[in-house]
């Protein structure tokens, strides 16, 4: 058994996405927002085939969606489609049906200083860390966005353009690989027709690659005292009182 003793520059001590980036803009704003959004909208429609319209809509429903879709058009994040509800967030999905994402795209107030995209990632690298080049542009991009740097955790996950990424507190968000879009979500998956909850391969993999990096000598170890059947990684907390608890208890 491995417990790591937490770090200011461990993975879980990242840079908090600051709060106040993403505040709310004035009516104004909202307005001409909301009027760009529709026109953007009811010039995207046509770019939606109407067999994936269908398609997409009989997956969602099979799948237990039971509010009213009022439209499917392309979404801001790559490689996937935005499925606007009745009165409910929207929902972003593959083509396939596969991987969905439900709530609102805030858009990054950041100067876009990086333009080129990078090549977007494959299956083989779903939960790898994203490359150097990538966070160095993802970054560049997020300057207007407090307390982002180095620190900030991200990898790629299966829906190649979708960069996965963590706050301070642990808090997962998802963002567009150009750093343009961002949501407060995680990616589900649909599977026989059914939500079966979120990417078990992708946590797996991004887990694995976590741990991949942690220094046996700054983690307390527990070795088996029978044959090793597996190792269990707990991250604990100095003041809390149940995990000081869990420490004098581990001998028996």
């Amino acid at each position: 058994m491995k417990l790591p003793v937490l770090k200011a520059a461990s993975l879980i001590g990242v840079m908090l996405l600051a709060t106040t980036a993403c505040a709310q803009p004035s009516t104004t704003d909202m307005t001409n927002k909301t009027a760009s959004q529709t026109s953007q909208n009811t010039q995207a429609i046509g770019t939606v085939s109407k067999s994936v319209d269908s398609r997409l809509r009989q997956l969602l429903t099979q799948a237990g969606i039971k509010t009213q879709i009022t439209s499917i058009v392309p979404s801001k994040l790559p490689n996937m489609y935005q499925v606007n509800l009745a009165e409910q967030l929207p929902l972003h999905i593959t083509k396939d049906g596969k991987y969905v994402i439900q709530g609102e795209l805030q858009k990054n107030p950041s100067k876009r200083v990086v333009t080129k995209v990078a090549p977007r990632s494959n299956r083989a690298q779903i939960g790898k860390p994203v490359s150097a080049s990538v966070k160095s542009a993802i970054l560049a991009n997020m300057d207007a966005l407090k307390n982002m740097s180095a620190k900030t955790p991200f990898f790629y996950t299966a829906v190649p353009g979708v960069i996965w990424g963590a706050t301070l507190e642990g808090v997962p968000f998802l963002l567009s690989d150009d750093a343009q879009y961002i949501t407060d979500s995680e990616i589900s998956v649909i599977e026989n027709g059914q939500f079966i909850g979120l990417d078990e391969t992708f946590e797996k993999q991004k887990n694995q690659s976590v741990f991949a990096t942690l220094d046996d000598k700054q983690l307390i170890n527990y070795p088996a005292t029978s044959p090793e059947r597996a190792v269990i990684y707990v991250a604990t907390d100095v003041n809390c009182p149940y995990c000081r608890r869990l420490h004098q208890q581990l001998p028996s």
